[in-house]
């Protein structure tokens, strides 16, 4: 005869599903964004590879500029709703002439393949490419950007903590501003318009 479970653990487990997307949440990165890009940080871009295979090369970014983000497509909230944003800002810029090419590098490459990163963006927009390398080169765009990435183990997986900051950059890779991935869209896309604007 199978035996009920104890309310006392359902309770526990429940606690364990809904709390652990909050506390990810809560779990910012510790180390601020850089204030300034240097020229090894836009050429350590150039070297990967989009989510279709091809190489960035030496236009990026392109006339248009870049918002960059950076994350791994097995996180549980942070990325996808900062996506969700950018994609929102996306669409209010649209009438703007101030549509920057979003762009999403993984700080995962090991799990992150082409198709997974392909089949990841295309659900939230066509628009957002995707960008991966080898371990070694993942982890020189960390060290160029000044970026913060932590591998935490849990339950035979793990997680990311990671600078969750947005970097928007003008056409020749000047770094125009950093915002921060938890605004609104309707706030993201004001303030994409007044720094590509000069503001």
């Amino acid at each position: 005869m199978k035996l009920p479970l104890p309310p006392v653990f359902i309770a526990a487990v429940l606690l364990l599903v809904v709390g652990l997307p909050v506390a990810y949440l809560a779990w910012p990165a510790p180390t601020p964004p850089p204030a300034s890009l240097s020229a090894t940080a836009i050429e350590s871009v150039r070297v990967l590879r989009d989510h279709q295979g091809a190489p960035v090369a030496e236009n990026w970014p392109t006339e248009n500029g870049a918002l960059v983000f950076f994350g791994f497509t097995h996180c549980a909230d942070i990325c996808p709703t900062t996506l969700i944003r950018v994609r929102d800002a996306l669409n209010q810029l649209e009438d703007s002439g101030r549509q920057p090419t979003p762009t999403f590098i993984t700080l995962d490459p090991e799990r992150d393949t082409m198709d997974r990163l392909e089949a990841y963006l295309g659900f939230f927009d066509p628009r957002i490419r995707g960008l991966t390398g080898t371990s070694q080169q993942v982890g020189q765009v960390v060290e160029t950007w000044g970026l913060y990435a932590h591998r935490v183990d849990f339950d035979n997986t793990y997680l990311l903590d990671h600078t969750t900051a947005l970097f928007l950059l003008d056409n020749r890779g000047e770094l125009l501003g950093v915002l921060s991935g938890q605004l609104e869209a309707a706030e993201l896309a004001r303030r994409i318009r007044l720094l590509m604007d000069g503001g």
